[in-house]
């Protein structure tokens, strides 16, 4: 005659698959943050020039370097060689900010609408920008500007509160050090309690 198993009550089964799937997440999480310590930093945003992408307080993952930065993504940019001597008023040494253009584009400002005339077209075309909170303010230096080789031409996303290429011009391409990716953005309100074990750097408006 076979032995008949005995069957396991629901709720040992239940408490088996909980510990199962919580140790399947606690993995996920270890291997998340090996990941994030090899390929991002942390910074924290201090100021309001990129209402209402991010706010002031909010912590980020940023994935290191800037070879990879894209027009429309959210960049960091190292600010260290711009003094108040040289004529900026930078006040830290990174800041956020959205990438507009890159080397060989035209960036026209009208009405508080930005266009674009890509490198190697003949035309401009009107931006979208469903990021933008408030229209674009006329650039300092006129209504358009030339990205030169090796510049980029970046806006604050609150056209009316931020530091920006609309009034200084283009920085270098080499001065971004970093990239927000969209999942960090979208998922700012768990990633600044998750992040706050690991050390930030401040970004400025």
């Amino acid at each position: 005659m076979l032995n008949q198993r005995k069957k396991k009550s629901p709720l040992v089964v239940f408490f088996s698959v909980l510990a199962g799937l919580l140790l399947v997440v606690l993995l996920a999480f270890a291997i998340f943050n090996v990941w994030v310590k090899r390929t991002c930093f942390v910074v924290e945003v201090s100021g309001s020039s990129m209402l209402n992408t991010v706010q002031d307080g909010d912590l980020l993952y940023a994935k290191k370097g800037g070879e990879d930065a894209r027009r429309g993504d959210v960049i960091i940019i190292s600010v260290k060689n711009y003094s108040q001597e040289n004529g900026y008023q930078f006040s830290g040494d990174y800041i956020i900010k959205r990438l507009i253009a890159v080397e060989g584009d035209t960036v026209a400002c009208e009405n508080g609408v930005i266009s674009i005339k890509y490198a190697g077209e003949e035309e401009f075309t009107t931006l979208s920008e469903p990021y933008a909170n408030g229209a674009t303010p006329d650039f300092d230096f006129g209504k358009m500007k030339l990205v030169e080789e090796g510049e980029i031409f970046f806006l604050g996303d609150n056209r009316g509160n931020s530091y920006d290429s609309g009034e200084i011009g283009c920085l270098k391409a080499d001065d971004v050090v970093g990239v927000v990716p969209e999942w960090s953005i979208n998922m700012k309100s768990f990633i600044s309690f998750w992040a706050k074990m690991h050390t930030s750097i401040a970004v400025h408006p």
